[in-house]
Order: structure tokens, then C-alpha cells, then sequence
């Protein structure tokens, strides 16, 4: 059992495009993990109330808005890469299906 990107697609002329397509699947993956990382981290980025001398209260930035960003970053990219993955991944397969139809036809 093989756990890697398009496991079934074969390839005699394009393994180095095959081995892009299963690299930039994996990066995809990655990206959609880090995009959950990064909605994770939302609630401890909010804005802090700090209590000083005196009484006095101090408000901190609030800075969750940047793990929207980066999230919403992240899963845009995801979805590019995977894209991008799979159209190497078609161009793999039809030079595979090509390929077999030709030795079909010959033999």
C-alpha cells in the first residue's frame, strides 16, 4: 500500500514531471496545514487588558486579524498548488494513455 500522490500513474518519458506532480501535491497538503495552524493561533492573538499601577488599565493590539489573513493566504495557495498538481499529474496521464494506445496500435 503506497501512501504518496498519484500512486497509480506510471510514466516512461515524464518521471521528472510525475515527480513534480507528487512534490507540489505534498507542498499543497502542507500549505492546508499550515492554514489550520494559523486559524488555531486566532484566539491568543486577540487584544489583552493589563492591569498597571494605580488602577490603571492598558489595552494591547490586537493582532488577530493577521491569523486571518495568513490563513485565508494559505488556503488560496493550497488550492493553487493542488491545481497545479493535478494538471501536471493529467499531462503524465494522458502521455501514459498516448503512449499505450501507440504501442497498441503497432503491435
Amino acid at each position: 500500500m503506497k501512501f504518496y500522490p498519484y500512486s497509480n500513474l506510471q510514466s516512461n518519458n515524464l518521471k521528472p514531471i510525475l515527480f513534480l506532480a507528487r512534490t507540489t501535491c505534498v507542498l499543497g497538503f502542507l500549505l492546508f496545514m499550515a492554514a489550520i495552524l494559523s486559524l488555531m493561533a486566532y484566539p491568543f492573538l486577540g487584544s489583552e487588558v493589563l492591569l498597571l499601577d494605580h488602577g490603571m488599565k492598558m489595552t494591547t493590539a490586537d493582532n488577530s486579524w493577521l491569523s486571518v489573513l495568513a490563513a485565508i493566504s494559505f488556503f488560496v495557495g493550497a488550492i493553487l498548488v493542488v491545481g497545479l498538481s493535478g494538471l501536471f499529474a493529467l499531462a503524465v496521464s494522458f502521455e501514459h494513455k498516448n503512449s499505450m494506445n501507440k504501442v497498441d496500435q503497432n503491435g
